[in-house]
């Protein structure tokens, strides 16, 4: 005789149920210290500047560049001044990308120097900043010091079309930076990050101004030829000397000598 199969209701399983849903609801939440909220933005705290790649949590901007110390050269911090004063007779709403005696609110991020990049804004994942660091390291001991010299002013637009830059274009030097940047190439491209530039155009930015606005203020096309004019001649007999190279992540700087070992 064949015995039926029978599926019995368990009252035990149904009591499983119930307590775990009662130990779900009874979890505690979150403490508001562990919650990572992204930043406001508010552009009257950046001069106007809009946040241009969404904030990500554990996602790091990063910059690589050469920097030269205006504090160490008085003379080219004197001129760049001189300059500046000048393109202020007819160009408005110019902010400074360095910090002079005068200032009486610094606002510059830039404070008491010059980038010369080597990379374009990058953004890191917090598990990659040590392998640019290391490769940054690694770098600057094969590299040795070196002199460079500005060859031009030019006008020059970030990626995004959101700022317009006042820049010294390098001429000597042009070739060690680039050999600087050309190194990073295969990290960044393990590290699916853009490399610099194909045409190359190593330069420091000295001013700027938002370009968001199609009604806003923009250089005026003579400005370039007005400020050769005037400084073309000094501008290029200025001998730059490059130390160091930096890496900025967030909000830390990691500095290497060139040539140390």
């Amino acid at each position: 005789m064949k015995r039926a199969l029978v599926s019995y209701s368990s009252d035990s399983e149904e009591e499983i149920k119930e307590t775990n849903t009662k130990r779900m609801k009874l979890l505690p939440k979150l403490s508001s210290t562990l919650v990572v909220e992204p930043p406001k933005d508010d552009p009257s705290l950046h001069q106007g500047r809009v946040r241009t790649t969404p904030f990500v949590d554990g996602q790091f901007a990063t910059h690589a560049y050469v920097s030269i110390d205006l504090e160490q050269n008085p003379r080219l911090k004197s001129f760049l001044e001189e300059v500046l004063a000048e393109v202020d007779k007819t160009e408005s709403n110019v902010f400074r990308l360095f910090n002079t005696e005068n200032d009486a609110n610094p606002v510059a991020s830039n404070s008491g120097e010059l980038h010369l990049s080597v990379s374009r804004p990058l953004y890191l994942r917090e598990h990659q900043r040590d392998n640019l660091r290391k490769r940054m390291r690694q770098l600057a001991t094969e590299s040795s010091r070196f002199n460079a010299s500005f060859a031009s002013f030019s006008i020059l637009d970030n990626d995004e079309k959101t700022r317009s830059f006042l820049t010294l274009e390098i001429g000597a030097g042009h070739e060690e930076l680039n050999t600087l940047s050309t190194a990073l190439n295969p990290l960044l491209r393990e590290l699916r990050q853009p490399s610099y530039y194909i045409q190359a155009r190593y330069h420091a930015s000295i001013g700027w101004i938002l370009t968001t606005e199609e009604a806003g203020p923009r250089f005026s096309k003579q400005l370039v030829q007005r400020l050769d004019l005037l400084y073309g001649e000094r501008l290029r007999a200025l001998i730059l000397e490059a130390e160091e190279v930096h890496v900025k992540i967030g909000k830390q700087v990691s500095k290497y000598q060139l040539g140390a070992p």
